[in-house]
């Protein structure tokens, strides 16, 4: 289930209104909801978004929650452009764990980002940092 399922389903059934009745109101298909709920399908837009906060009449903080959510929930082209070659086996194994891992991987994961953006030199134009660069043979 995405962020922006789950976020959706706990306002919904927090006010105790149905999946019919949320479509009724924002003027979607009961499918549709049901499917985004799932986590089958994401909005193509905000419209959806706006609609339902306006349905439910969210708190300005649920809003921006619900929001949040939609914006995490969005699928990613992974790898992104300018991923160096050497690097798309790494991404291609991730793709493939990324289902299976625990809160706990999440955690781990994050903490190694973090630590990769605090250690890593800023990128040049090509998307290769100088030190990968010369770890790989090219020269500046």
């Amino acid at each position: 289930m995405t962020p922006f399922a789950h976020r959706l389903r706990s306002a919904r059934t927090a006010l105790g209104i149905s999946q019919g009745e949320l479509s009724a109101r924002v003027g979607y298909r009961q499918s549709y909801i049901s499917a985004i709920e799932c986590g089958v399908k994401l909005p193509k837009d905000e419209e959806l978004v706006d609609r339902t906060i306006s349905a439910l009449k969210l708190t300005d903080e649920e809003g921006r929650l619900l929001r949040r959510a939609f914006q995490q929930s969005q699928r990613y082209h992974f790898p992104p452009t300018g991923t160096p070659a050497f690097a798309y086996d790494v991404c291609a194994r991730l793709s493939e764990v990324i289902p299976k891992l625990t809160p706990a991987d999440i955690r781990a994961l994050d903490e190694f980002i973090s630590l990769l953006r605090r250690v890593q030199p800023i990128s040049d134009v090509d998307g290769v940092s100088p030190s990968a660069a010369t770890a790989n043979g090219r020269s500046r």
